[in-house]
C-alpha cells in the first residue's frame, strides 16, 4: 500500500466533546466486527447537527440482548418479534441520545475524557414536523368579475 505522509499532520486529532444531556444524533456509520471472545459487535458512529461525533459499541450475546433491543427501539426499528437486521439498516436513523462525559485512561496511563451514550436515559426520536395544511381553493362567486 502506498501512502503519502507529506500531507498528514503530526498533531494528534482532538475531538470536541458534546455537552452532557439529551441530544438528537444520527447514525452516520455502523460497522460489523468481532470481540476478542468471538461475539458479534457493531460499532456505531453517531453525529449531531453540528457534525460532532459520538461512538458506541453494541455486543450481541444472550446477556446483552436487552441493550440491543433498547438501542434498536430507540432508533425506531421494530423489536416486536424476530428480525434479520444488518448494520446498514441503522444508517440514517435518529435517536434522542443522552450523552454523558466519562473519564478513561489511555494506553499510556493518561486520564482523558470521552463522550458516551447513557442508553437507559436515551429515547426514541419522534418526528414532530408539522405538515402544511392543504387548502382547498375558495369557490368563485357567480357575480365576481374577471379581468378577461
Amino acid at each position: 500500500m502506498e501512502i503519502d505522509f507529506s500531507t498528514v499532520s503530526d498533531e494528534q486529532v482532538v475531538y470536541e466533546l458534546l455537552p452532557e444531556g439529551l441530544t438528537l444524533l444520527k447514525v452516520v456509520d455502523c460497522k460489523k466486527d468481532t470481540t476478542k471472545n468471538g461475539n458479534e459487535m457493531w460499532i456505531f458512529t453517531y453525529e449531531n447537527k453540528e457534525g460532532s461525533k459520538v461512538w458506541d459499541r453494541l455486543i450481541f450475546t444472550p446477556n446483552t440482548l436487552n441493550r440491543v433491543k433498547k438501542t434498536f427501539s430507540n432508533l425506531g426499528l421494530d423489536v416486536s418479534g424476530k428480525f434479520d437486521y444488518q448494520p446498514e439498516d441503522t444508517i440514517g436513523l435518529y435517536t434522542n441520545a443522552y450523552v454523558i462525559i466519562e473519564d478513561y485512561t489511555d494506553k499510556n496511563g493518561v486520564t482523558k475524557q470521552k463522550n458516551s451514550i447513557d442508553l437507559w436515559q436515551s429515547e426514541k426520536y419522534q418526528k414532530t414536523g408539522k405538515k402544511a395544511i392543504k387548502k382547498e381553493p375558495e369557490p368563485i362567486a357567480e357575480d365576481d368579475e374577471f379581468p378577461f
